[in-house]
């Protein structure tokens, strides 16, 4: 068996739901906040896989364990010293330490680094004592390509010894969300990352899948979709919406390498008027984002709350209704729906009783609400994005 060890993002329960639906629930451990699987084969193109996944900041392939301290600094320092014999740049990083462990990472970063004082060549690690090292380090270090970022899993007694293999590439992933022509604050801007777990919730391990998105907006889901090899169909009420997503879709062909069929259509349409014959292929799932509401600074009042809750609900229950014309048995809706952050959240209270009442079933989350769904929010934010994966019976 192979394993390996996926460290997990700032929404840890989003980014672990999205593994599980990527690789299956068998052969998982949850160990803080890194998501261990074993393969049965070691996996390949792990740029490839890592860029694919929006909730998870590095992967590490564990290639070995100890049992105690003194173990764990040996078996790190016959690592190091057999991968180079030049000058070496390295960082250690601990996940699950127990309690009244503060040195722990310290003495380890020290005591290797000490053990190396024969290394020739200069040695020295990125770490800041006691605290583990950023992705963005590890990437602009190209530590994951070097092998020298090394992660350490304490689980029951025994420490996992694991190598980065892939980091997740912040450069890509902010020219996406911020240099692309188009960008519409009014409407919301779905951040890459979450667009990429909606898709992976929607598609699974299936990587050819035709995803289409009824609430385009400025294209975000399409784009994520494209890069990550599905075939996307787009459309929004709005012209103008429609108009940016064709134009960020054509600046995405510019600046990364995608198949041009990828892309099959993109048109102006209603959501819950669009047809069967609309659609120049039919879709394998649904992912989107509903309309959020208003842009709001603070919380409005109950009333206000009131009529945006019962419009966006209106709009999703009728849509959802609409889309079982063109979708097989089986086929699932993903969708975020916007809630408002407070002491005590404020959610479109009834959307899953209609949801239910549509002839769909919402899928249990990992570590879900009580509706089934998962949150997506910023402390910054007043404005929080609830995720369901729903599937027509």
């Amino acid at each position: 068996m192979h394993q390996y060890g996926f460290i997990l993002g700032r929404k840890f329960k989003l980014s672990v739901a999205e593994l599980l639906s990527v690789f299956g629930e068998e052969n998982v451990e949850i160990v803080s906040d890194v998501f261990i699987k074993s393969f049965d084969k070691p996996l390949k193109d792990m740029r490839d896989i890592q860029d694919s996944l929006g909730g998870v900041v590095k992967i590490c392939e564990i290639f070995n364990e100890a049992v105690s301290f003194s173990a764990l600094e040996k078996k790190i320092l016959d690592y190091f010293r057999e991968l180079s014999s030049g000058k070496l740049t390295f960082a250690i990083n601990v996940y699950n330490l127990p309690p009244k462990n503060d040195n722990f990472l310290k003495k380890l970063l020290i005591n290797v680094k000490k053990g190396l004082k024969e290394h020739e060549g200069k040695v020295r690690f990125l770490n800041k004592p006691n605290r583990n090292l950023k992705s963005v380090v590890i990437y602009e270090e190209k530590l994951d390509e070097k092998g020298t970022d090394v992660s350490v899993i304490c689980k029951n007694g025994r420490y996992l010894i694991a190598k980065t293999v892939a980091v997740q590439d912040f450069k890509s992933y902010s020219i996406r969300d911020y240099d692309r022509p188009a960008r519409d604050a009014k409407s919301g801007m779905l951040p890459p990352k979450l667009a990429q777990i909606l898709i992976n919730l929607a598609c699974g391990a299936n990587k050819n899948c035709t995803i289409y998105d009824p609430f385009c907006g400025s294209g975000t889901i399409l784009m994520e979709g494209v890069l990550m090899g599905h075939k996307v169909i787009g459309s929004d009420i709005s012209e103008k919406a429609v108009l940016d997503t064709k134009t960020n879709l054509e600046w995405l062909k510019s600046q990364f390498k995608i198949n041009e069929n990828f892309i099959v259509d993109v048109f102006e349409n209603n959501a819950v008027k669009t047809m069967k014959n609309d659609l120049k292929i039919l879709p394998d799932c649904i992912v989107a984002e509903t309309f959020l509401g208003p842009p709001v600074t603070k919380i409005p009042d109950e009333a206000t709350i009131k009529n945006t809750f019962n419009d966006i609900e209106e709009i999703v229950v009728k849509a959802i209704n609409n889309f079982k014309q063109f979708l097989k048995i089986g086929s699932k809706v993903v969708l975020a729906v916007p809630f408002y952050i407070a002491q005590r959240n404020i959610f479109i209270e009834n959307l899953p009783t209609h949801i239910a009442n549509s002839g769909y079933k919402i899928d249990n989350l990992y570590e879900c609400t009580k509706r089934g769904s998962l949150l997506y929010d910023r402390e910054d934010q007043t404005v929080g994005r609830e995720i369901f994966v729903l599937k027509l019976y």
